[in-house]
């Protein structure tokens, strides 16, 4: 399995797409160093919040999971 990492610059009220759309993350709210994010997905894929001291690949793996 290969990571692919990307970096976006995004504004509140922006998104981005997924997986040709099967998930959708969308910044709500920006206050100081947080941001209040909408994930939508389908509910067969399991999305849960990483934890914080991991990596960035680690978290991409555990805090998005295809099934």
């Amino acid at each position: 399995m290969s990571i692919t990492s990307l970096t976006f610059d995004v504004g509140v009220g922006e998104a981005i797409s997924i997986d040709r759309g099967r998930i959708t993350v969308t910044v709500e709210e920006k206050s100081g160093r947080r941001s209040r994010l909408r994930v939508m997905a389908d509910e067969k894929i399991s999305v849960e919040k990483a934890g914080a001291k991991k990596n960035g690949v680690e978290q991409a793996k555990q805090g998005i999971n295809v099934k």
